[in-house]
């Protein structure tokens, strides 16, 4: 085989190619710079019998949160929800009172909002009236409460103060 000058030129402008797209690749399609956070790898584990060569674990019990201590002299709903959380909104109020329903609607969106447990407190039954009334003072019908465990009562508010102004005494309770 001859080899001519066409020969050699077509021969260098492909080795030109070649090198020209493997430059490209370096420098303008290069990767990202290294030292950035690596990705964390996922490994899902099977939810089967582990194989026979594996000697099998007894199952243990897993350990259960400790119910939290809580005022025992609190009405019943009150003591549920603070079971549940943190921090509870409790509205006493008289159901057949003009104006209570929209201070339980107060309250109860404030909750909400916070996602903060929420109780509704009917002052006519007369155990819960008395209990309040020594452990809030100070409230009147309506009143809200922002009642933080193990049952006591950070702040006493009107619900006439607002859905805001509820929040934020939980938030600040928190």
């Amino acid at each position: 085989m001859k080899v001519t000058r066409q020969t050699k030129l077509i021969g260098a402008g492909g080795l030109g190619l070649v090198l020209l797209v493997l430059v490209v690749k370096m420098v303008v399609l290069k990767p990202p710079a290294t030292d950035a956070t690596p990705i964390p790898v996922v490994v899902h584990h099977a939810l089967h019998a582990p194989p026979k060569t594996q000697p099998r674990r007894h199952a243990t019990a897993t350990p259960h949160r400790a119910a939290p201590k809580l005022d025992a002299t609190l009405p019943a709903a009150l003591r549920r929800e603070l079971a549940l959380h943190q921090v509870v909104v409790a509205v006493l109020y008289a159901p057949d009172m003009p104006g209570e329903s929209s201070a339980v609607a107060v309250a109860r969106s404030a909750a909400k909002a916070t996602h903060a447990g929420f109780a509704a407190l009917d002052v006519r039954n007369e155990s819960i009236a008395q209990t309040m009334a020594l452990k809030a003072k100070d409230a009147l019908d309506p009143s809200v409460l922002v009642v933080t465990r193990p049952g006591t009562i950070a702040f006493i508010l009107s619900p006439y103060a607002g859905a805001d102004a509820l929040a934020q005494a939980v938030v600040s309770a928190r």
